[in-house]
This record gives C-alpha cells, structure tokens and sequence, in this order.
C-alpha cells in the first residue's frame, strides 16, 4: 500500500518543521498519494504525463547553461540530478503537464514527490521548479513542446529556478 498512499513514515527525512513549511509555501504534504496512487485517480492523464515526463528527461540531458553548474562538471547525456538540468527537467515536465490539466499536473508532481523521500532542500527545489513549469505550461496552453522547451530555458538562463539545494531557503526562515 505504501506505493499508493504514503504516511509520514515514508519521508522521515523531514523534520516536522520542514513538512509544515512546505506545506505553507507549497501547498505540499510527504502524506498522500503517491504516483502510483495519482494515476489511478487520474488514468486518462496518467498516459500523458508520462510521456511529459519521458520528453522532459530526454530534453533534459543536453542542457547546457553557462554558470549553470557550480559544483558538478558538465558531461553531455549524463543523469540530470540536483543541477540545471534537473531544474529544466521539473519546470519542462510540469509546464507539458499543466498544458492538458494545471490542477491535475499540480497533483501528480506533488504524488511524485511523496514518492521519493529527500531531504528538505531537495523537496524545496523540485516543488518550485514545478510550480514555475506548471505556470508557464498554463500561461502557454497551445504552444508546441518546443516552444514550451524554450520558454523553460529562458526561465533558466533569466535565473528563475532554483539549479543547487544551496539556493532552498532554510525551513521556517522566511
């Protein structure tokens, strides 16, 4: 059952003030559906956002941002975690997604990160890059892929996701 629903327990790497603060800026809770879960409430878009999430990996893993990369030497085809790429991959996922449905993207990325237990600052960044796609996927509701790709990469180079956990304000410090 844990695949579908996930407690508390699955994601004690969130202190209680962590949880709470993603909750307040986020709307997001470690308690809930899961992916699993998620795409049995939602099976039409299921299909879709998969292949959203498939494109955006794709996309991904050539994204090459000059000062993009502080801490991690660039290496084109790589696995994209944690990075500028990373970022990429959140916000291009979540814009494909709120292009078919914002509320149902919303819900599946928040399933998908209950999915994956982490760190405060790690849940920081991929729940901002996904609210920043998700924005630009329904402000844009008929652009193509690639002129979504593009919208995102701008996002990037203009500064506006979150590329390193150092840049996830410490919980309860706003």
């Amino acid at each position: 059952m844990g695949d579908y629903i996930n407690s508390q327990d699955s994601n004690t790497l969130l202190s209680a003030e962590e949880s709470v603060a993603l909750k307040h800026e986020f709307g997001w809770s470690p308690v809930g559906v899961g992916d699993k879960g998620s795409a049995l409430w939602h099976p039409l878009d299921a299909f879709s956002f998969k292949a959203a999430a498939k494109a955006a990996s794709t996309e991904a893993a050539d994204i090459n941002t000059p000062g993009c990369y502080p801490y991690f030497d660039y290496q084109p085809g790589t696995s994209a975690h944690n990075d500028c790429r990373d970022a990429f991959r959140h916000a291009y996922w979540n814009a494909l997604m709120a292009q078919i449905d914002e509320v149902d993207a919303a819900s599946q990325a928040n399933a998908h990160e209950r999915s994956a237990p982490n760190v405060y600052s790690e849940h920081y960044m991929d729940l901002y890059n996904n609210r920043v796609g998700r924005k630009l996927g329904a402000a844009h509701p008929s652009a193509s892929h690639k002129e979504i790709a593009d919208l995102v990469k701008q996002e990037l180079s203009r500064g506006g996701l979150i590329t390193d956990l150092g840049q996830a304000p410490t919980a309860g410090a706003k």
